[in-house]
C-alpha cells in the first residue's frame, strides 16, 4: 500500500514531536496514524492499552495531478485527547511544525526546509485554523477532537502515489 507523501509527513511529525507511528511494535505507544481512525483506548484495572493522544493524517485530495514536477494535495490532521487543552496544544504544535518546515525558505530550520523523506515540499500552509469537533465516542466521556486541513505543494520528481 503506497501512502506516499502523507506517510512521509506523518513520519516527520512523529520524529519531531517524539511520538511513535501506527506501525510501532508496541501498540500502546502508537500515537501518529495515517488514513485511519486510531483505536479507542481500552482501560482495564487502570491499564491503558492505547494512547489517549492520537494524531491522524488523512489525504483529502487537492488539485489535479500535474505530472512528476508538481503535486498539490490537501492533508487533514486530526488530534484526539480527553482534555480539550491538550488536544488543541498538540494541534498547534503540529501546525507550527509543518509551517516551520514546509518550504518557501521561511522556516526556522533553513537546512531542513521542505524535505520530508524522499519528498521536497515547496509549501505547506493551513487552509484555516483548527476546528474543534467536540468529543468522539470513546467511552462515556470520549476524547476531544480537533481537525485542521493543510494545502501541500510537493515538487521535484517524487512519486506522489
Amino acid at each position: 500500500m503506497a501512502l506516499g507523501i502523507e506517510r512521509a509527513l506523518a513520519a516527520f511529525v512523529a520524529t519531531e514531536l517524539t511520538h511513535e507511528l501506527y506501525d510501532f511494535a508496541t501498540a500502546a505507544d502508537r500515537v501518529v496514524f495515517v488514513g485511519e481512525i486510531p483505536p479507542v483506548p481500552k482501560r482495564t484495572a487502570d491499564l491503558v492499552n492505547f494512547n489517549d493522544l492520537t494524531i491522524t493524517l488523512f489525504r483529502d485530495g487537492g488539485g489535479p495531478r500535474q505530472g512528476l514536477l508538481r503535486e498539490e494535495i490537501a492533508v487533514t490532521v486530526t488530534v484526539r485527547h480527553p482534555l480539550y487543552e491538550t488536544a488543541m496544544i498538540e494541534q498547534r504544535r503540529v501546525e507550527d511544525l509543518l509551517h516551520e518546515n514546509g518550504g518557501g525558505g521561511n522556516g526556522a530550520k533553513q537546512d531542513a526546509v521542505g524535505l520530508f523523506g524522499d519528498y521536497r515540499v515547496s509549501s505547506i500552509r493551513a487552509a484555516a485554523g483548527a476546528v474543534p469537533l467536540g468529543r468522539d465516542q470513546s467511552g462515556s466521556a470520549g476524547r476531544f477532537t480537533s481537525t485542521q486541513t493543510f494545502d501541500v505543494v510537493a515538487v521535484g520528481g517524487a512519486d506522489f502515489t
